[in-house]
């Protein structure tokens, strides 16, 4: 129902883009190809109609610890303890 950008930068070790509601970000790592690490995620405040999904997506940024990517690279999983996805995003 709603949307977010999420961009990756190995080379300075940050990760972050446009919320559903709000601007955030945090630093990022990434120890195999496919398993990562995003920690101190920051963010704005402002409140929206999603902004109960919008700290859901926080926390699965927080739990997940894998990537992977969809044939195509259309879809992008982020994949959490017990190797369950945890969220999907699609591109656009």
């Amino acid at each position: 129902p709603a949307s977010a950008e999420l961009h990756f930068d190995g080379g300075s070790g940050f990760a972050g883009g446009q919320g559903i509601c709000n601007n955030y970000g945090g630093e990022f790592s990434e120890s195999l190809k496919g398993e990562f690490e995003m920690s101190n995620i920051f963010s704005t405040e402002s409140e929206c109609e999603h902004f109960a999904l919008e700290k859901k997506y926080i926390v699965a940024l927080e739990t997940a610890s894998q990537y992977r990517m969809a044939p195509g690279l259309r879809e992008l999983m982020l994949v959490g303890p017990g190797g369950k996805t945890i969220a999907t995003f699609e591109a656009f």
